[in-house]
């Protein structure tokens, strides 16, 4: 599963690309909306993967993390990220991700033994393919997520400006 905005940089074809050499019984559920739904969409047909891979837009909340639940792995192979809030969801919700390891989220692999890098641009569509069927496990263990907590951030940021604010009074 992808979510995110579609946009070229974000290497979603890449994820559509490597479904020609995954076996039938597996879908790509890509979920959001952008610039680059359009290509998306006339690459998945003309892989005639329109049966395997499905683009869902506006999705509520609860139908998002219901897909979080039912998936295999999550994915995320942005060549421009500087954080994936996608990865943190998709470990909250127990499931391996898969990122590219030339982003930011290189940084997210190091942290949590559930998230696996991957080089996507200098890998071949199968080589892609067996990476993401070797990850595809279902369920992992969920790690501790509690800095990624929204309370947990606003007190946080809350802390350094009054922080900042004492020692410029101090100085």
């Amino acid at each position: 599963m992808y979510v995110g905005r579609l946009e070229k940089y974000k290497n979603v074809h890449i994820l559509i690309k490597s479904m020609v050499n995954i076996p039938d019984q597996y879908e790509l559920v890509i979920i959001g909306d952008g610039p680059y739904k359009i290509e998306l969409i006339k690459l998945i047909y003309s892989l005639k993967l329109n049966n395997r891979v499905k683009i869902y837009s506006g999705l509520s909340d609860e139908e998002m993390y219901g897909w979080y639940k039912s998936c295999n792995l999550v994915v995320n192979f942005s060549q421009n990220e500087a954080f994936g809030i996608t990865v943190i969801e998709g470990l909250a919700a127990g499931k391996p991700v898969m990122v590219n390891d030339k982003t930011a989220l290189i940084e997210l692999a190091n942290k949590f033994d559930q998230v696996y890098p991957l080089d996507v641009m200098s890998l071949s569509s199968e080589e892609i393919a067996n990476h993401l069927l070797k990850r595809a496990t279902n369920t992992t263990k969920i790690p501790e997520l509690s800095e990624y907590n929204w309370d947990y951030i606003a007190k946080s940021i809350s802390n350094l400006y009054e922080e900042s604010i004492n020692i410029k009074d101090n100085s």
